[in-house]
């Protein structure tokens, strides 16, 4: 809880290790890091993909959004999540994706 209010502080950095430590809160953290991935900010949203990864499984669906995300360093660090994690993308549309990003591509398609 106190991490997950930590999420909606004014502060930037704090914000981001909010999100980069609730993944080691288990399940728990899965709702405020899916809030944190819709932040303006692509610092916050990359913090919260590194607290995704550290959740693996669960948080494959929430991993695959973030190849999408507009911003590349957050698709970059979703993609390396998958592959250090032993992982796939479970959609054919994310699966694309996660081969273009870790392929260099810069230009992906963004779906909304």
């Amino acid at each position: 809880p106190f991490l997950a209010r930590s999420l909606r502080d004014n502060d930037e950095e704090v914000r981001q290790t909010a999100a980069e430590r609730l993944g080691g809160l288990g399940r728990p953290g899965i709702v405020p890091l899916t809030n944190a991935l819709k932040d303006r900010d692509p610092g916050i949203r990359r913090a919260a993909v590194a607290g995704l990864a550290a959740l693996g499984m669960p948080a494959r669906y929430l991993l695959s959004r973030a190849l999408h995300d507009p911003d590349t360093g957050v698709r970059l660090k979703a993609a390396r999540a998958f592959r250090e994690a032993g992982m796939t993308p479970e959609y054919s549309y994310d699966a694309f994706s996660y081969r273009s990003v870790l392929a260099g591509e810069k230009d992906l398609p963004v779906r909304g």
